[in-house]
């Protein structure tokens, strides 16, 4: 395990963050889109069958919104922004979160977001193999 912190240039951190910033909406937007295209088809097909089944069939859609995790980006964007240091500390969790854009939650986006886009998918495979 890696035990000792790093030195960042503050600039060069906040456009790291940035960039990983758009990367997470970029993916957020695709999914949120593919994610309504496919409850329209499904609520479409429960119609159908409710008509087809003097409704009498009950309508059940199991599909859950891909999250967004815009507001921690916008925190150390912030952050960084607002600071008067030109170097930025990271221990090695910071640097996973903040440089490689490895936090905690971002696998579960990833999963879940990859059900409506194909970036999700590559990006899974890119930061995960």
């Amino acid at each position: 395990m890696v035990a000792f912190n790093v030195q960042i240039n503050k600039d060069e951190l906040l456009i790291i963050v940035e960039n990983n910033a758009k990367r997470h909406k970029q993916i957020y937007e695709e999914a949120k889109v593919g994610f309504l295209k496919k409850v329209g088809e499904k609520l479409k097909q429960a119609v159908e069958d409710l008509v087809n089944n003097d409704g009498t069939k009950g309508v059940y859609i199991n599909e859950c919104a891909p999250p967004s995790h815009m507001k921690e980006y916008d925190l150390a964007i912030s952050m960084l922004r607002n600071t008067t240091d030109t170097s930025i500390t990271l221990t090695p969790s910071d640097f996973n979160t903040l440089v490689r854009d490895m936090w905690d939650w971002q696998s579960s986006f990833l999963t879940h977001a990859s059900q409506y886009s194909s970036s999700a998918s590559g990006c899974m495979t890119t930061l995960y193999g």
